[in-house]
């Protein structure tokens, strides 16, 4: 499996004029990174929408019987936030702890 890996990315460095030694660590490093940034921005995003639901905490979840007040609004965002968060964690948590499984898997899916 490694070795068709290998022999596909030989193949790509040949046509961008550098060697798989040159091109492998950045194939690697760019999964690492590309997965760490969904991360933290839905990190950021998930922190930010639980402070609102935070602030508003004193607030009832309903101005009258038929208007939602803010904190009710930012409830329902946290809950959806909080769903993507667990996707975007599960998808890209791996892809951080093991950056060359992944780029070999994505290698060799590419190559069928």
């Amino acid at each position: 499996m490694m070795d068709e890996a290998i022999s596909l990315l030989r193949d790509l460095a040949a046509k961008l004029g550098q060697t798989v030694e040159e091109l492998w660590p950045h194939a690697v490093r760019y999964q690492a990174v590309s997965a760490l940034t969904w991360i933290v921005v839905w990190t950021a995003v998930f922190l930010a929408i639980g402070a609102l639901v935070l602030s508003h905490r004193k607030q009832s979840y309903w101005i009258n019987d038929e208007t939602p007040s803010a904190k009710f609004i930012f409830t329902v965002l946290f809950f959806f936030a909080l769903i993507a968060w667990i996707g975007v964690m599960g998808t890209n948590l791996p892809i951080v702890l093991e950056p060359t499984g992944y780029t070999v898997t994505g290698i060799l899916r590419r190559a069928q």
